[in-house]
């Protein structure tokens, strides 16, 4: 073979490259939203299961205090050697889904095509835009009273003013989405506020999120359209931009003691990387698979506990309802199993193949793949909606990225969560078209420039409409 040549370590890492390769070609075969949804899936496992690997294989970094990629396990005994071990799961595991998401867009493709991103009614509209402005008032208030939140917090010392800085990303998001205008210094201007807006408060927070959120929805409108090379290669370019204008503002809000850590752990890194270093250390299921190979069979919940616990997580915790974060029993009984996490309070990213490997095998990963190119059909449906608590729920899973580094316990955890921002923006929704009393059919768009390929969109997507 071609690979024979190759260490065992970079030979688990082209076994994972193939599968990923195939779901990139099936995902440009799908329609709509959930192309899109397949590909951020296939950035986000290329930096964890590809980036990551091929970054310890040749640098071989001794584990220092502060640095979350090098992994005392798998450097005891030899990065080679381990990577070739925990890669292999993850391979299978990615060819069931890719065999399941081949499955999908054969039976979507005889499916009528649907509107991608359907024009909005005046009150959804105003609606996201005074959800906006009511949210980055509080974030402002957060900010300034030291009260931002950090990313990986277990609890908030101020749940209420942590819900609505999160519906921000929702409202900023769905601006991004659905926000027309024939003037375009106007549009500028929204996505500007919009998508800079969620990149300061994730610099504020330090988290990805926030900001990633904002390009995964840009991504979605410019795909609107027919995907031309030109639409592809600015796709690719701002994704690219966007990754490294996070990475190299993320070190504006560390303070001294945490900049001095991560200084002292970068210098074990090549300088050509080190700009990077940040954005890998937040792509982290390379982690999740190693859990899962150090757990070595050790039990882990039941498949009952976990669809008990799915349907728990739909139940609003206020009604009395006791609740198991998934991401923190995550870290105490798999990491826990091979890591010293006494006196760790931390909720980690499992990833649908890791979870599901641990609880059921292979059989899990297909039962948990089958639920997450479900929750990705919902996704779809939700934003070519145009019903305001539909439209909401879909936001919620492009504000946050459970389908791409969750499994099964975390998507539902999200999800009822989301259904209380859900249920708060559509009441003031509600209230808002009791006061406007306004026709809640499409507004009638001018458009400047008729031969634009973006107002032709938007012209067919209202016909279609009609």
């Amino acid at each position: 073979m071609v690979f024979d040549d190759l260490s065992p370590g970079y030979a688990a890492i082209v076994g994972v490259t193939e599968p990923l390769v195939a779901l990139l070609v099936i995902a440009f075969l799908a329609r709509g939203i959930p192309r899109v949804l397949f590909i951020a899936q296939l950035v986000y496992w290329s930096l964890s299961y590809i980036a990551r690997p091929i970054l310890l294989l040749q640098v071989r970094p001794v584990p220092a205090f502060g640095d979350s990629i090098a992994d005392t396990r798998v450097a005891n005994t030899g990065y080679d050697y381990n990577i070739s071990h925990i890669l292999p799961t993850v391979t299978w595991s990615l060819w069931i889904y890719v065999a399941m998401v081949f499955v999908f867009v054969l039976w979507q493709r005889t499916r009528p095509t649907e509107v991608m991103l359907p024009i909005q009614s005046r009150n959804t509209i105003a609606t996201l835009g005074a959800t906006w402005a009511i949210t980055s008032l509080v974030r402002l208030y957060a900010y300034f009273a030291g009260q931002p939140g950090r990313a990986g917090e277990i609890t908030s010392a101020h749940p209420y003013i942590q819900f609505f800085t999160d519906m921000g990303s929702l409202a900023a998001i769905g601006l991004i989405l659905y926000f027309h205008s024939s003037r375009l210094p106007v549009l500028v201007l929204v996505f500007t506020f919009a998508a800079g807006g969620e990149l300061l408060w994730g610099i504020a927070t330090e988290s990805k999120t926030p900001f990633l959120g904002a390009v995964l929805a840009a991504v979605i409108r410019m795909s609107a359209g027919r995907v031309s090379r030109g639409r592809v290669a600015a796709i690719v370019g701002a994704s690219i931009g966007a990754i490294a204008l996070f990475s190299s503002l993320q070190s504006v809000k560390e303070d001294a003691n945490t900049a001095i850590l991560t200084a002292g752990a970068d210098r074990s890194y090549p300088l050509a990387v080190q700009p990077f270093l940040s954005i890998l250390r937040r792509f982290d299921l390379f982690a999740s698979a190693t859990d899962v190979y150090f757990l070595d069979g050790r039990p882990y919940i039941g498949s009952g506990d976990v669809l008990s616990r799915m349907f728990l997580n739909l139940v609003p915790q206020q009604l009395g309802i006791q609740k198991i974060q998934s991401g923190t029993e995550w870290a105490n009984m798999v990491r826990g199993s091979s890591v010293d996490m006494s006196g760790v309070q931390v909720s980690l990213a499992e990833g649908h193949f890791a979870e599901g490997y641990a609880v059921a095998g292979y059989l899990g990963v297909a039962a948990e793949s089958l639920f997450v190119i479900a929750m990705i059909v919902l996704v779809g449906k939700s934003l070519a909606s145009r019903f305001l608590p539909f439209i909401m729920l879909g936001l919620v899973f492009i504000s946050l990225p459970p389908l791409f580094e969750r499994g099964a316990l975390g998507i539902t955890e999200t999800l009822g969560k989301g259904l209380q921002a859900v249920a708060a923006v559509s009441a003031l929704g509600v209230v808002m078209w009791f006061f406007s009393r306004r026709s809640d059919e499409p507004p009638v768009l001018d458009f400047p420039d008729a031969d634009s390929s973006s107002a032709q969109l938007i012209n067919m997507e209202r016909e279609d409409l009609r």
